[in-house]
Formats: structure tokens, C-alpha cells, sequence
């Protein structure tokens, strides 16, 4: 028997990772990128958010409890507001002339808060940011057919660089074989051109890549830096206008630390692929000359060509890269401003920062992203499970990402690199297939957004106890084992069905490297929760975990008796189930809280969530399950939410079912139900709806709310109330 346990992650957890690293770091790294600000017309005045010790300094303050403004989340749902806190950033302001120094602090906006569950509220509604699987950024070649080959350099900010390699050598004596490059907002370009207008003597490209260019038949002739440049300027018009200005214009896109940026990560695989040992972020000659020389190997044997549609290639925004991506020209358009006061100052005395700054661009972009950006979406409340399941969605689409209608079919298709990082199972019918689908349980997503599924090593055959964790690029490096292989007494027996990459083999027992930890772990949180899935069909078992989201919670939720082991875990991170937070002694319980007296002797409040209002209009209520005197542990459950039993969850009834026909009353999907079923409320939920009205400020004054309706008698009347309002308690019928 072996003793190894693994604890299943924290299902709500790289959400708020990665808004933390947002609040914490990027906001920092924002504003850093665009200071100093200065006027080119009146350069006496320069305004900074980076302070005398090198670093940006900022801090966020929660509201007082007595200003209006929601300080938790609930207060927020309850008042229709949204739950922030207040961003204050310090801000220098130097006269370059006297060098005069002045400091204050600046009231940036309200950011939203995340909620423990990776959560927002916004305008009293809970809301949830998808996770945007795109190509992260690198270099990526492809073979598109057997003499066209292609080069594209994609930057985490900036637009993408791409390269064409034309074999085509057409029917007379001279060779028509091209290659050339497509600069950001500009023409094809000649590569050789583009590197000699970069700054590359014409003598190193002879060296680099004469020869490369003479096997694949592509002619070409030496210029001069200056004529390049304006050849390249010349790329984008289509009269032939522009010159070596615009040439130098084009190629600042690529140098520019504020427009252009491979990033920590794009600079890294950069150097992987090309195998080079650059820090800059922004592309230099060399890594333009070093793509060129690769993509001209292509077709010689030299290199090899990447898989797009690999997760290798693929990484998730979370949403700090999302939200700062819809920041970033916000504040392009803040500095513009900055600048703009700047040049209309003409006082002869330094005047305070914050009067040359104008905040609005900067909150209007992140107000505007959680109220109108398409990966912001209401969270799905129908139950528990679906709620999880909404925020461990991830899609291809959005700003930034695929167009729903250019999709093509291998991208939707499931690929090897899949195994155990995205759910095989459930993925949505129709135009979203392949292209929106689910975190795997066990999977986790690292730094860099990369997603990486754990294994146990194997050492001779012999299962460790050790857990690795691996990324897509992982896979190639190491033999992988499924979960199920067949074990004794810790060691692995009989040929094993084991994986490379995307080649799929049987091997010995000692030729395996790696482990799966648990088959649930490969699935989804939806379909784990399926008994005996192996035996159904995929189309079926997709249908069963879209039907469970849809399941609504009951007044009396059961534990289900057949069960995979799923339900505690999906109860626990549902983030609707009270979990202890330390070891402790319950010293009180009512419908509305539990007291615990923790072990250091202080004690914990724990309020309790009574007949809330969900998105989807179903009931939010929590009900203790210990008692007064019990002892806990630090992580038990000690209240259900809203379809969860004992710490489980519990979406249906178990009932007994008779497989048998009653006078074509079942007939096909019909079924028939006895009345003890109904009259014992076995399948009885709760709804609540709001309804709202809206009073108006007229000419004549405030539109008044009256019970007093016309032609309708007064026994019809008797339920409202003297603002003409039902009262609390009254039964009402539909209509």
C-alpha cells in the first residue's frame, strides 16, 4: 500500500496570482517606462513618478467605514457598488534651471479589488476575467508549402515582425527566389536591405549569410546604410514617397523601449531558439540578422520549423497581462497631456505635480475594461460547480487573441501537449469548439503563464515519492507514463504505453522517466466529478458536465452515494463553503455566525451568508454543520454553501429508478415522477428576483410612488404598501 498523498491546487489560485503581481510590481514597472516627462518646447519643467532612490512608489488605501463607499465585497453586492481601493502614487516635479525639486502624492483612481475567490465586484454584480491562451512572444517558423517558408518575431508589446522566404525560381535563367521582411506598419522590405539600414556592414552579411543566399539562389547587391534607409522608408507609401527620415522612423519602432518590447520571457526564448545571449528587450541587428540566417537554413536541413498549435508555443494571459495591456496606451495618452501642461505652464515659480497631471485616460481604461472588454464576463452562479467552472475557463479569443471566424480546424483539434493541462473532454459545441475549454485539476500555471501538469518520478523502474511539475516543452525531454500504469509494491511491471513529445510508444519499465499522479487529475473539475467516466462515451460525458453546471441548488441538498472523490474538493475551492482558517474550540453558533476559540485563546468571527441574491437569481445561503463545544482543524469545513452537504458537493437527489412503460405516458424523453417525490419538496429550489423601478426628476418635481391605481378594486390592493410597494411577506402570483 503506498503512503504517497498528493493535495489537489487551489482551483481559485493563478487569478489572483497574477493581479497580485499587477498591483505589486507591473503598476510600477508602468509608470517607470514613461518618466522622465518633459516638453521639447518648453524643457525647464520635468515630471517624474520615479523618486530619488531609483523606484516608483505607490500604495493603495482602503475607504473608511463611514465614507459611502463599500469596504468589503459583500457590502459592494449588497449596495450595488464597486468594491476598490484608492491608488496613490508619488509623483517629483524638477525646474531644470534652478533645480528645484518638488514631491507630492497624487491620487491615481480606484482599482477594483480581487475577492478570495479571483473574483470582482463590480456595480454589485460578481464578475470573473477569462484566461487568454495566445502565442507567447519568441520567434516561430513554418513551411507553408514546399518553397514558401515563414519567420514571424511576436513582442509582448509592439507589433509582430514578419519574414518570407520565396523559393520560387520561375521558368527563365534568372531566379526569382526571394527573401524579405515586413517591418511593423510598413511593406515588404528586402531582408538584406532591412539589416543594412539596421547598421550591419555589407561585409558581415557576405560572411553571415553570402553563402545561405547563393545555395537558395537569391540574388542580391551591396548599397549603402543611407540608401537602405530610404528604401525602407519608402516601403510604406505607395507613391514612392518618403526618404531615409521615414526609413529611421520605421526601424525606431523596433528600438524604442516605450513602443517596442520582447519582454523577460520573448527575450528568453529568443536567445533559446537562436541560441544567442542578448538582455536587451528590444530587437538589435543582430537578432533580425541571426532570424534571417536560420530561416534561410530552412530549406537546407538547417533548423527546424515549430508547432503552433503545441502548448509549448502557447501561453495564458492572466489578468494582470490582460489588464496591463488595456493600460498601456491609456497612459501613452496621459503623458501626451502631461506634456501638453507642461508647454502652457509660464509661471516663474515651480507650481505642484498634481497639476499637471490628469488622471482621467489612466481610470477610464481600467473602468472600461471590467465593464466593456469581452474576457470580463458576469460569473456564472447557477451552482457551485458552475461558478468554479466559469473561472477555470480559458479561450483563444478576444482582444489580442484569434478571430472567431479565421479559426481553422487544426487549432480547434486536441494536440498531445494537452494531456493533463486542459480537459479532453469538455469543450462547448458549435463555432466555440476547440477554442474555449477548461483547466485540467492538477494543472498549474507558472510565472511565465506557461501551463505545467505534475508527475512522480521514476528512478529504475521504482516509483519516487518526488513531484515534478512540467511544462509543454517538458515533454520532449522526459518518457511519461499514464496514472494507471500498473504497479507493484511501488515498482512499475509489464510494457508500459508511454509518450515522448507526441510520439506514443511501448517501453520497459526502466526506460520510464515519469508518472501520472491521479486520472481525475487529466480532467476537467466538470468531468471529474462524473462516476465510471472511462466507460462513456465523449460526446455524452461532455453533455452530463454541461448539464451538472446547470443544475440548480436545492432547499435540501443530499450527498451523492456514488461519488469520484471531486466533490470535497470542488465544495472547498467553490469559495461558498466557510473553511477554518486555524484549529480551535466552537464556542458559538446562530444561523448567522460561528465563533471559534482559536489556539492561541483570541477568537474568530465567521458571519455566515443568509438568502443572497446570486447573478443567475439562485440562492446564496450558508448553514453551519458543527456545533457548540466541537473541535476543528485548521482547513475543515465548518458551514455549507448553497448545494453542498456536509462538505460535499450535492447537486441532485439519489433516487430510485424504474426502467418501465406506463401507458406511453414516458414515452421517449418523458418520465414519470411519484407525488411523495413533489409533496416531500425533494426537488424543491429557491429563486430570488429583483425587480427595480425607475423615479424620474420631471419639470413639476420628483415622480412619487402611490398605491393609488386606477379601475383595479382595493382587495386586489391590500398587499402594497403606502409607497405602493408589495409588503415583506406577501405571496404573489406570476403577472
Amino acid at each position: 500500500m503506498s503512503s504517497f498523498y498528493f493535495q489537489p491546487p487551489d482551483l481559485a489560485e493563478f487569478p489572483r496570482r497574477s493581479y497580485r503581481r499587477f498591483m505589486e510590481t507591473t503598476i510600477g514597472n508602468l509608470f517607470a517606462d514613461i518618466s522622465p516627462i518633459a516638453s521639447e518646447f518648453n524643457p525647464r519643467f520635468e515630471l517624474s513618478f520615479v523618486g530619488q532612490d531609483g523606484k516608483v512608489h505607490w500604495r493603495f488605501e482602503d475607504y473608511a467605514h463611514d465614507s459611502g463607499y463599500p469596504t468589503t465585497s459583500e457590502q459592494a453586492r449588497k449596495t450595488n457598488m464597486t468594491h476598490t481601493r484608492r491608488l496613490q502614487m508619488e509623483v517629483w516635479l524638477r525646474d531644470l534651471q534652478t533645480n528645484e525639486l518638488r514631491k507630492s502624492t497624487a491620487y491615481m483612481g480606484d482599482v477594483p479589488v480581487i475577492t478570495d475567490r479571483g473574483t470582482f465586484v463590480i456595480n454589485g454584480s460578481e464578475r470573473v476575467v477569462l484566461g487568454q491562451l495566445v502565442r507567447a512572444p519568441g520567434v516561430y517558423f513554418q513551411q507553408n508549402s514546399s518553397m514558401i517558408y515563414k519567420g514571424l518575431i511576436l513582442a509582448e508589446t509592439g507589433a509582430p515582425v514578419s519574414m518570407e522566404l520565396d523559393l520560387e525560381t520561375g521558368t527563365g535563367k534568372t531566379s526569382r527566389a526571394k527573401c524579405r521582411i515586413k517591418l511593423p506598419k510598413r511593406g515588404w522590405v528586402t531582408a538584406t536591405t532591412v539589416l543594412t539600414a539596421m547598421g550591419v556592414d555589407p561585409a558581415e552579411l557576405e560572411k553571415r549569410i553570402g553563402s545561405l543566399l547563393q545555395r537558395n539562389r537569391i540574388e542580391w547587391k551591396q548599397i549603402t546604410q543611407a540608401e537602405a534607409t530610404s528604401v525602407v522608408g519608402r516601403a510604406w507609401k505607395p507613391d514612392g514617397g518618403g526618404g531615409s527620415g521615414a526609413g529611421q522612423t520605421a526601424l525606431k519602432e523596433l528600438t524604442d523601449k516605450r513602443r517596442y518590447s520582447m519582454g523577460s520571457l520573448g527575450r528568453r526564448r529568443f536567445n533559446e531558439k537562436l541560441h544567442l545571449e542578448e538582455t536587451n528587450t528590444q530587437m538589435s541587428a543582430e537578432d533580425l540578422l541571426t532570424a534571417v540566417e536560420y530561416l534561410l537554413g530552412l530549406p537546407l536541413g538547417m533548423g527546424k520549423t515549430d508547432n503552433i498549435d503545441s502548448l509549448e508555443n502557447r501561453h495564458l494571459r492572466g489578468i494582470g497581462e490582460v489588464l496591463t495591456r488595456a493600460v498601456r496606451p491609456a497612459l501613452a495618452q496621459m503623458t501626451r497631456s502631461i506634456r501638453t501642461r507642461l508647454e502652457l505652464f509660464e509661471e516663474d515659480e515651480i507650481g505642484s505635480p498634481n497639476d499637471f497631471i490628469d488622471t482621467r485616460p489612466f481610470i477610464n481604461a481600467i473602468n472600461k475594461f471590467f465593464s466593456g472588454n469581452p474576457l470580463v464576463q458576469y460569473l456564472d452562479q447557477q451552482n457551485p460547480l458552475s461558478e468554479l467552472s466559469h473561472r477555470r475557463r480559458i479561450t483563444s479569443f478576444g482582444p489580442g487573441g484569434i478571430d472567431p471566424n479565421a479559426a481553422p480546424t487544426e487549432m480547434r483539434d486536441v494536440h498531445p501537449s494537452q494531456i493533463g493541462r486542459v480537459c479532453l473532454v469538455e469543450s462547448p459545441e458549435g463555432k466555440n469548439c476547440g477554442m474555449v475549454s477548461y483547466l485540467a485539476t492538477f494543472c498549474r500555471i507558472d510565472d511565465d503563464g506557461f501551463m505545467t501538469v505534475p508527475y512522480r518520478r521514476v528512478v529504475g523502474g521504482r516509483v519516487t515519492d518526488e513531484v515534478c511539475y512540467l511544462t509543454p516543452a517538458d515533454d520532449k525531454k522526459y518518457t511519461l507514463a499514464p496514472p494507471d500504469t500498473k504497479q507493484e509494491n511501488g515498482m512499475v511491471v509489464g510494457q508500459v504505453e508511454a509518450r515522448r513529445g507526441e510520439s506514443f510508444f511501448l517501453v520497459a519499465p526502466e526506460e520510464v522517466d515519469m508518472v501520472g499522479i491521479a486520472p481525475q487529475g487529466f480532467l476537467s473539475v466538470g468531468s471529474g466529478l462524473i462516476p465510471f467516466l472511462e466507460h462513456d462515451d465523449t460526446g455524452r460525458a461532455l453533455m452530463g458536465g454541461g448539464m451538472m453546471r446547470q443544475t440548480l441548488p436545492l432547499v435540501r441538498a443530499e450527498r451523492p452515494r456514488v461519488g469520484t472523490g471531486m466533490e470535497k474538493v470542488v465544495a472547498r475551492s467553490s469559495g461558498h463553503s466557510i473553511v477554518a482558517r486555524r484549529a480551535g474550540t466552537v464556542t458559538k453558533v446562530t444561523g448567522t455566525e460561528i465563533m471559534v476559540q482559536q489556539a492561541g485563546g483570541e477568537s474568530r468571527w465567521y458571519p455566515l451568508i443568509r438568502y443572497d441574491r446570486t447573478n443567475q437569481n439562485t440562492i446564496l445561503d450558508q448553514r453551519p454543520i458543527v456545533r457548540e463545544g466541537d473541535k476543528i482543524e485548521a482547513g475543515q469545513i465548518i458551514a455549507d454553501g448553497p448545494g453542498i452537504d456536509q462538505g460535499e458537493l450535492s447537486l441532485g437527489r439519489n433516487v430510485l429508478v424504474a426502467f418501465m412503460p406506463w401507458n406511453g405516458y414516458n414515452y421517449e424523453d418523458a418520465i414519470i415522477v411519484r407525488q411523495g417525490f413533489i409533496r416531500d419538496q425533494k426537488l424543491t429550489h429557491i429563486e430570488i428576483e429583483k425587480h427595480s423601478s425607475s423615479v424620474h426628476q420631471t419639470l413639476r418635481g420628483p415622480e412619487i410612488l402611490t398605491p393609488e391605481l386606477p379601475n383595479i378594486t382595493s382587495k386586489d390592493l391590500e398587499h402594497l404598501d403606502e409607497r405602493g410597494v408589495a409588503k415583506i411577506g406577501s405571496y404573489v402570483n406570476p403577472g
